[in-house]
């Protein structure tokens, strides 16, 4: 699962040999909780991951190319110059940047950026959105652009060092 999320996994399970909790922490699980289990217990781990993911994207600061995005300050920088982002395209980013160097599909992104949308062609929406976002990212200084379009799929967010 940790190829296509990031989200915060917690492996609730009958087993409970140590080798088995071992292997699902190595595999990328955040926690791993044996039953019988009280409910307080499962919703108090849950909101420790979650709390934990969550310091991890906002305390950092992603660089790639001579694009920067400082998630604490919630600012975007295209070398020097700061770039200003709508709401979604921001969400988007933050998006792509989680999953730096991975393919999105376009329906993952949809519904990471918009949640159960009743649009019509979401699709088409998510298209321009990501040719706004592309337009902002790209300076006359860095001929780069950092969003790939992964035809048919979706899109990935080109990490450079």
């Amino acid at each position: 699962m940790r190829e296509w999320t990031s989200l915060p996994i917690v492996v609730l399970s009958v087993r409970d040999q140590e080798s088995e909790k071992i292997e699902s922490l190595d595999a990328g699980a955040d926690d791993y909780l044996t039953k019988p289990f009280s409910m307080s217990e499962l919703l108090a781990r849950v909101r420790a991951v979650v709390r934990r993911s969550c310091a991890k994207l906002t305390n950092e600061v992603f660089t790639t190319g001579a694009l920067k995005v400082d998630f604490s300050k919630r600012e975007v920088f295209v070398g020097d110059e700061q770039i200003k982002l709508t709401a979604t395209e921001y969400h988007l980013l933050r998006v792509l940047v989680r999953h730096a160097g991975l393919v999105r599909t376009h329906n993952q992104l949809i519904h990471e950026v918009w949640g159960c949308t009743q649009y019509h062609d979401s699709i088409h929406l998510l298209r321009v959105t990501v040719s706004n976002l592309r337009r902002k990212l790209v300076s006359d200084s860095t001929p780069l652009r950092p969003i790939l379009t992964e035809p048919g799929v979706g899109y990935r967010l080109q990490s450079v060092q």
